[in-house]
């Protein structure tokens, strides 16, 4: 596996004719890499409300905020979203992004759940995250209040390049 911010892919294994492990660590070149995708710094710990009614995604996406040192809350649909929201943002606790999933069963999606967002906080930074691209909302984002987009299934250097395009200046 090659690390994330490392030029550098070190393994270690034992030989079945020596019982002593072997290591080894190998330079990668880094030129070619997408500017986009990687990033100069670390972003700070960010208040990530996610809103997504399948509950698998939500555990991902869950688990990855959290091995990037943010703090993810979850939320099934746009009521319990703007719900979260609202309390964290009362109690001084503003959240930095919102990923929002556009198509929500039984419940409130994204758009609809972004207006409600707006009254309580007009300077939201949220992002779509449908698995629909033929969706208005992932073409043209910023007409419908987003500040981005992830279309699924999205890799795990998308979402954190995502994640830093939407907080720069914050």
């Amino acid at each position: 596996m090659v690390p994330q911010q490392s030029s550098r892919v070190d393994a270690e294994r034992e030989s079945e004719s020596s019982p002593k492990a072997v290591a080894q660590s190998v330079p990668l070149p880094v030129e070619g890499i997408r500017p986009d995708i990687t990033e100069a710094k670390k972003p700070l710990p960010l208040r990530v409300l996610v809103m997504d009614d399948e509950a698998s995604v939500a555990r991902v996406i869950q688990r990855l905020l959290q091995r990037f040192g943010h703090e993810p809350t979850i939320t099934v649909d746009g009521a319990e979203c703007v719900r979260a929201y609202r309390e964290h943002y009362e109690q001084g606790k503003r959240f930095d992004v919102v990923i929002m999933d556009l198509t929500v069963s039984n419940g409130m999606g994204g758009v609809e759940a972004l207006a409600q967002l707006k009254e309580i906080d007009a300077e939201v930074k949220a992002v779509a995250s449908s698995g629909y691209s033929d969706n208005p909302v992932m073409s043209h984002p910023k007409e419908h209040g987003f500040s981005g987009v992830l279309a699924k299934p999205y890799e795990l250097a998308e979402m954190r390049a995502m994640l830093a395009r939407v907080t720069e200046g914050s």
